[in-house]
């Protein structure tokens, strides 16, 4: 599986190439490494708002995942999580996507973790109290 992460938390990545570890990751974690390293197709495109080590971001700041959806929405349709906590940011980058891709917002825990299990068909179900992220 071909897979894009826009992610700044190593601790997340560190979770998602110890998960995906057979499959072919590219990583970016600021907006305009993404933009440079991003050559389609891929099988899942998992995207984060907050960059930078910030929290809770305008999206109309230039290192957000937002400006990144906006880019993306350019694109032939792909498969694309969007796993912010950010709630006002995750829904502004759904909402840019929606009619260009195949669109989901998991918050980055035990929703989208068991969602990755499930994709892998395994049975293992994430308690998230004693993830750490």
């Amino acid at each position: 599986m071909k897979i894009f992460i826009l992610e700044d938390d190593e601790r997340r990545m560190r979770y998602f190439r110890e998960r995906w570890i057979a499959h072919d990751i590219t990583h970016a974690d600021n907006v305009v490494d993404a933009k440079a390293q991003f050559a389609p197709p891929y099988d899942l495109v998992c995207l984060d708002h907050d960059l930078g080590g910030e929290t809770y971001v305008p999206s109309e700041h230039e290192n957000t995942g937002y400006q990144f959806a906006r880019y993306l929405a350019t694109f032939q349709p792909m498969s694309v999580v969007v796993h912010s906590w950010n709630n006002v940011g995750a829904d502004r980058m759904v909402k840019a996507l929606e009619g260009h891709h195949v669109v989901q917002w998991m918050p980055f825990g035990p929703t989208l973790l068991n969602a990755i299990a499930a994709r892998e068909n395994t049975s293992k179900q994430v308690n998230y109290a004693s993830e750490t992220c």
